[in-house]
């Protein structure tokens, strides 16, 4: 294939096209490099599709933050809303004000981009085999976040995960 093809555009079902035999540790950096081949809001899209199906997602932060539209979701965080689906944005839409988070991990990605609502889901994550660091403390971390401030609700695999960049640090403790 030449060089030309491989950097040309893309529509949002041929990106998806290009995903079909990603696994979940090679589908978020062949979004990123989706990146500069896709409509700004394709791209978002495709993002908010995929993201539960990304088990590599804090070792690809500072890539999303740095060098894609996800830069925009951090300092728009509205705009995340394209990263939902109808239902999603409905269950969005009835959050309070301020939203109680969680987060089970360990120190290197304590501040990573995936927290639940669902305190014992999210306390269960450091013990799942794909994310169990053997000789390290799990953690759980206790956030608040505005709603205003959440990028977005993904409401698959039952994880009740909000998107959400640095919330406000209630409390850690040791899992």
């Amino acid at each position: 294939m030449t060089t030309a093809l491989l950097d040309a555009p893309l529509t949002l079902p041929d990106a998806r096209e290009v995903l079909k035999f990603e696994n979940s540790y090679s589908r978020l950096p062949a979004i990123i490099d989706l990146t500069l081949r896709l409509e700004w809001k394709d791209w978002v899209t495709l993002l908010g599709e995929e993201w539960t199906c990304c088990d590599n997602i804090a070792q690809f932060t500072d890539a999303l933050v740095e060098d894609t539209p996800f830069a925009d979701l951090i300092e728009n965080p509205s705009w995340g809303r394209w990263m939902m689906d109808e239902a999603e944005r409905e269950a969005f839409a009835g959050l309070p004000d301020t939203v109680t988070i969680w987060r089970g991990c360990y120190t290197f990605n304590k501040w990573g981009l995936s927290w639940s609502l669902d305190r014992e889901r999210a306390a269960a994550f450091p013990f799942l085999h794909r994310y169990t660091r053997e000789g390290e403390q799990a953690l759980l971390v206790k956030a608040t976040v505005a709603r205003e401030e959440v990028i977005a609700l993904k409401l698959d695999r039952n994880e009740a995960e909000l998107i959400v960049h640095r919330p406000k640090h209630v409390s850690t403790s040791h899992l």
